[in-house]
């Protein structure tokens, strides 16, 4: 109806104030269906990993990316380092890793407190005071 409508139309200012209404109320209902849809996905994770030792669920937490990674060494700065495949679980605040088979949970780093590095194409290595957590994917 707008494209058929002109300026000059009486009815034009009308017709592009409901027509604009209508934008603003299906961009709410997408925010709210997209928020929907990531509280869902962060009870199922609630839900899937076991022995969790921090709440998923925040009105702030949004899950950007879930993926495996090959190889995963953590501990603490200067201590004994261990590779194990995993799941990683990145969300807006924190990383979370668990137990590749089991979904056992294994740790979390808070993202705010924690630099990043990337010393190769495939791998990503976090640190914090009390963390170092090199993250390294497929070469593929």
């Amino acid at each position: 109806m707008r494209r058929y409508t002109g300026p000059s139309h009486p009815e034009y200012t009308s017709l592009k104030q409901a027509l604009d209404k209508i934008h603003t109320i299906a961009v709410s209902i997408n925010e709210g269906k997209r928020q929907a849809e990531n509280m869902s996905k962060l009870c199922e994770l609630t839900n899937r990993i076991q022995h969790n030792e921090i709440e998923l669920i925040q009105p702030h937490r949004r899950l950007i990316r879930e993926g495996i990674l090959s190889s995963i060494q953590t501990g603490r700065v200067f201590a004994s380092i261990k590779t194990k495949k995993r799941n990683i679980l990145l969300f807006n605040d924190c990383l979370l890793w668990t137990n590749y088979e089991k979904w056992e949970f294994k740790g979390c780093i808070d993202l705010t407190a924690a630099n990043a590095t990337q010393p190769s194409n495939t791998t990503i290595e976090l640190t914090t005071a009390k963390q170092l957590l090199l993250l390294q994917g497929d070469s593929k």
